[in-house]
């Protein structure tokens, strides 16, 4: 299954959007790598609801519902209007997927429904304080998954122009101790690893990790591992 070869009406249309560009479109690896460890994690779990925040175009979403048919209630959440939009014009018949648009980084940010599990890949850096941070550990589901750039020195805060957007450019770089550190007010369970063989940020000294958050240990991140690599 090659996915960035796939010119059907949903890929086209979401791909079409003048306020981000998304990554996954120029650089596979990191979209299949991580599709690679969330359909066994799913398979291992088995949860109804499921929950991406931050979504994007909601890629992950689209590809995990070609592997599952029983989820009884699907979220996808991003602060991009235009994606929202259009994610919900392509959802508008299946009334159990529903797309919000909302901004993660907000204190007041609520979550409409519960989930047994939720996806959050490549933003948590954009909110940018710790404690706003806290709050949205505090929300998310019983078994979270994460995908995050963290600096592996010291902590970054950026604030710059950036020349790639052509915007202005925010984001909190924290190490790994400190992710851990806000997790576990939350979840008992908290396992990481390095997401992929090689760098893809242009920072020096940051990387990208899979965290895998759980209040009842379930599965292991080993496990995935184990087997989680065959699409990519």
């Amino acid at each position: 299954m090659n996915i960035t070869k796939d010119k059907s009406e949903y890929w086209v249309d979401l791909k079409d959007n003048s306020q981000t560009v998304s990554t996954s479109w120029s650089d596979p690896k990191r979209f299949y790598c991580d599709v690679g460890h969330i359909v066994p994690l799913i398979n291992l779990l088995k949860p109804i609801s499921i929950r991406d925040i931050a979504c994007g175009n909601g890629r992950h979403i689209k590809v995990l519902l070609e592997f599952f048919d029983h989820f009884k209630n699907v979220e996808l959440w991003d602060f991009n209007s235009i994606y929202i939009e259009k994610l919900k014009r392509y959802y508008s018949k299946q009334s159990h997927i529903n797309a919000y648009e909302l901004d993660i980084s907000d204190e007041d940010c609520y979550f409409p429904t519960g989930s047994d599990l939720d996806l959050c890949f490549g933003s948590l850096h954009y909110i940018l304080k710790d404690d706003p941070l806290k709050v949205f550990f505090g929300r998310m589901a019983p078994t979270s998954f994460i995908r995050v750039p963290c600096s592996f020195e010291n902590r970054i805060e950026v604030d710059t122009f950036s020349e790639d957007l052509q915007a202005p450019y925010q984001a909190t770089y924290r190490t790994v101790e400190e992710y851990i550190e806000l997790l576990s007010l939350y979840y008992d369970n908290i396992e990481w690893k390095y997401a992929y063989d090689v760098s893809f940020d242009s920072l020096h000294n940051t990387r990208q990790i899979y965290i895998l958050c759980q209040k009842e240990k379930n599965v292991s991140l080993e496990s995935l591992e184990e087997w989680g690599h065959w699409l990519v």
